[in-house]
């Protein structure tokens, strides 16, 4: 419960996303640069 709390908090070191936003964005770009076969 506390780090659904924590995690649903928006920062402003993010931009005032939430960590999971940008944890989500970083994830999305690392699989948009992996090349598929």
């Amino acid at each position: 419960a506390v780090a659904v709390t924590l995690n649903g908090r928006p920062r402003k070191t993010l931009g005032w996303r939430t960590p999971a936003e940008a944890f989500d964005a970083l994830l999305r770009a690392a699989q948009a640069g992996v090349a598929t076969t």
